[in-house]
């Protein structure tokens, strides 16, 4: 009986470290997955943020409520876009500003040279 506990005892040990490093291996992992989740969960509130804002924007100007500059949150994506909106908007302005026949005259030239642009 002691010969047999003498043969068993590196099996055992054997088991218990494959059974330590398994263990660690899997805490390892789940600890990745979930910082990755949180990561994840972050990056796209800072994606999605900027998009509903703008959306809610739009909306709101469609409902006739005057056009506001948008503004995001330090940190945020898309203050390119952002930035590009807000020059859209003032573009925008600048042309219902303008008399109805100007409107016409310079949709004329912009279709005209869209024209000569295309046959080039």
């Amino acid at each position: 009986l002691g010969l047999y506990q003498v043969v068993e005892a590196p099996q055992l040990l054997a088991n218990y470290s494959h059974f330590m490093l398994l263990f660690s291996v899997t805490i390892a992992a789940l600890s990745a997955l979930v910082y990755f989740m949180l990561f994840g969960i972050f990056l796209f509130h800072r994606v999605a943020g900027p998009v509903y804002h703008m959306k809610r924007h739009m909306e709101a100007i469609t409902q006739g409520e005057p056009a506001k500059p948008l503004k995001l949150r330090n940190g945020d994506q898309l203050q390119d876009v952002a930035e590009v909106y807000n020059q859209l908007l003032v573009k925008l302005g600048a042309l219902e500003s303008l008399p109805q026949e100007n409107l016409e005259t310079q949709a004329a030239e912009d279709a005209g040279s869209a024209q000569g642009q295309a046959s080039e």
